[in-house]
């Protein structure tokens, strides 16, 4: 189905000025120290050093619905100085943090994450019958950058190719189209554009996109770049989309 951003004329700018008002959520202003966890309308303020969990027990700060799918204590929040420490506490049940724009992040089972780069976050747990909690995660008083437009990718995060490899025009614009979903949704949303909503959005045909991208693709798996490589007798048929687009977006190919 065609998402409704996808009929905005100036989508890439819809990008830009979405990445633009991270700075002005609440709480954009010099960090305070404070992070803001809400729940069913309900706030509490942890400074740095507290610790804060969540779960269906009554041991918990926050009580989370008694849903016997949610953990008795599924996870906890504790404010580090530059952001906070989401683990997760239960030995079965997976949870997601979702940004406000870009992929969910699974936190499985005994593991942790940090809420960097993002100021502002949801913990989504599942319950029973496709139902979902949610938790809202304020953290800009602790972190003081404003979101994916200024992250700085790590090197274990950034793969590089051997040799230069410029993009045409073309290319450019059509790999920019594939990111984009990736930067201005959130959840399922955020996932790769189709061949056939880049070529809505760029005037081209599917099949068309689909050989531009066939090309960027294979330069890059000419230089060994991992996940890309068309030669994979273990994955025929692979959609490459989702690889690509990560390589874009962690390398700065787009905007």
């Amino acid at each position: 189905m065609t998402h409704p951003w996808w009929r905005c004329q100036n989508w890439l700018g819809r990008i830009r000025a979405l990445t633009g008002m991270w700075s002005s959520l609440p709480g954009s202003s010099q960090p305070d120290g404070t992070v803001r966890v809400t729940h069913h309308g309900n706030a509490r303020q942890l400074t740095r050093g507290d610790t804060l969990t969540f779960g269906r027990g009554r041991d918990c700060t926050i009580m989370l619905p008694n849903d016997s799918h949610i953990s008795r204590t599924a996870g906890s929040v504790t404010v580090l100085e530059d952001c906070v420490l989401v683990r997760n506490h239960s030995t079965t049940k997976p949870f997601v943090l979702r940004p406000v724009a870009g992929e969910d992040h699974v936190v499985e089972p005994g593991a942790a994450v940090t809420s960097l780069p993002h100021r502002t976050l949801q913990i989504v747990i599942a319950g029973m019958a496709g139902t979902t909690v949610q938790i809202d995660l304020d953290v800009s008083g602790v972190t003081t950058s404003d979101g994916l437009s200024d992250v700085k990718p790590s090197p274990s995060d950034v793969v590089t190719t051997t040799t230069p490899f410029p993009l045409t025009p073309a290319q450019r614009k059509v790999v920019e189209a594939l990111c984009a979903p990736m930067l201005s949704q959130q959840g399922s949303d955020a996932a790769p554009a189709t061949y056939q909503q880049i070529g809505t959005a760029l005037g081209l045909s599917p099949q068309y996109v689909r050989n531009v991208i066939q090309t960027v693709r294979e330069t890059l798996s000419g230089h060994g770049v991992p996940d890309l490589v068309a030669d994979d007798p273990t994955r025929p048929g692979t959609d490459f989309r989702w690889s690509l687009a990560r390589y874009a977006i962690r390398n700065r190919w787009v905007p």
